[in-house]
């Protein structure tokens, strides 16, 4: 369930590929760049923990964002790459780019919240239907 087809069915070609027909109207002539080029035009963040760093860093300062979602695992990386590069990540990136707005600290609008009063789950055959009193 949630996969389009099966996990590492695709090589990381065909996913760029697919990754960049999403965005073929908006991109243009980026559509047809190589991977390095695309790195060093600030489409895509990726290199060493001091690269990501630095990029990301300039990317929540310019966009004066709080949250951002990573993907960190591309196409039919191995496991083991994955966890490193995850890792390397958590370690090396992650802390520097905490705090950032401190002026925000607390501010949890964003963030979910527990429901206070959740339903009771039951048998199917103990509901009533619309029609019952």
């Amino acid at each position: 369930p949630g996969f389009a087809d099966a996990p590492g069915y695709r090589t990381i070609k065909t996913i760029k590929s697919g990754a960049l027909s999403q965005f073929t109207p908006d991109l243009g002539e980026a559509a047809h760049m190589p991977w390095k080029q695309l790195i060093d035009e600030g489409y895509v963040i990726a290199g060493s923990p001091a690269t990501v760093r630095e990029k990301m860093e300039d990317l929540i300062k310019g966009l004066r964002v709080g949250n951002i979602f990573c993907l960190i695992h591309v196409g039919d990386m191995p496991i083991e790459k994955t966890r490193y590069s995850t890792k390397l990540f958590a370690e090396e990136v992650m802390p520097h780019l905490r705090n950032m707005w401190p002026e925000y600290e607390d501010d949890n609008r964003f963030w979910i919240d527990p429901i206070d009063k959740r339903a009771t789950p039951g048998p199917i055959s103990e509901r009533k239907t619309a029609g019952e009193a």
